[in-house]
């Protein structure tokens, strides 16, 4: 059964006509006024290092974003420099952003599934559903939180062909157990090109890594914990990604109201 059945874009554009003076009027003023104002070239977001690499396509989001609202992308979004999404390739990526406000006891009790990103393409047939995303879960009242990250394909894709069901999965429990008064950085990639490590030797299987780290103090960012999977194959079109404490919405379950800032996604060549 598939996830989805079981479970911004800035362009400014400046620009100032010219315009004839009238008789008598000032040469110096006229000369002003006709000439067009350049169109700036697109800047880092300064709240979002740059994702180092070939980039392709970027969109940056410095927030904040609270109450658990998201960002999405879909093949309309635009970039920071004004280019659509469009149908290319997704299959090599990356996204940060920091997660400030989110504490273990905000997630379901008794446990239900919560949603922080996914990733949603459309396989080789253009139709079917490819994804990876990233979820927790709570398995007691004190704790026992889970975080998991899970790559899925329902095109009929799976690296190694012998697995038929192509599901995969990494997860921690209480890596990191999430507290409200403490910042997290997610900063997660992905290429299909490249091989998991999980299969044999030389396997290109593809890899989604995704790091954690406290960076309540910037100065002295404390390393968490590393998830990886492999993909299992590429991803040829986006269908959309999310990213965000309410990314649950589209599954009907609970937003966690957490803030988000310093959002970078960027598709490479």
């Amino acid at each position: 059964m598939s996830f989805t059945r079981a479970l911004v874009c800035l362009s400014i554009l400046f620009a100032v006509t010219g315009c004839s003076g009238g008789g008598g009027g000032n040469p110096s003023a006229d000369a002003t006024a006709q000439t067009a104002a350049p169109t700036p070239e697109p800047t880092p977001a300064p709240c979002a290092p740059v994702h180092e690499g070939n980039v392709a396509w970027t969109v940056t989001e410095c927030g904040p974003l609270a109450d658990g609202r998201v960002v999405t992308i879909q093949q309309n979004t635009l970039s920071d420099d004004g280019v659509a999404m469009g149908t290319r390739g997704v299959s090599k990526g990356r996204v940060t952003y920091t997660l400030t406000g989110i504490g273990w006891e905000m997630y379901p009790w008794p446990t239900d599934d919560i949603v922080f990103m996914i990733l949603m393409g459309k396989g080789a047939d253009n139709a079917s559903e490819v994804n990876w995303h990233l979820l927790g879960n709570r398995y007691s009242a004190t704790g026992d939180i889970e975080a998991r990250l899970v790559t899925q394909r329902f095109d009929g894709v799976c690296i190694p062909e012998a697995i038929r069901y192509c599901e995969k999965k990494d997860w921690s429990m209480d890596q990191p157990k999430f507290e409200a008064t403490r910042s997290y950085r997610i900063d997660c990639a992905w290429d299909s090109s490249a091989s998991s490590g999980r299969e044999a030797a030389g396997v290109a299987d593809g890899k989604v890594y995704c790091d954690f780290t406290d960076v309540t103090d910037p100065a002295n960012p404390t390393f968490i914990r590393n998830l990886t999977v492999p993909t299992s194959g590429g991803y040829p079109y986006l269908n959309y990604f999310e990213a965000g404490g309410n990314s649950s919405q589209r599954f009907q379950k609970t937003n966690v109201a957490a803030t988000m800032t310093n959002f970078r996604f960027s598709i490479f060549e």
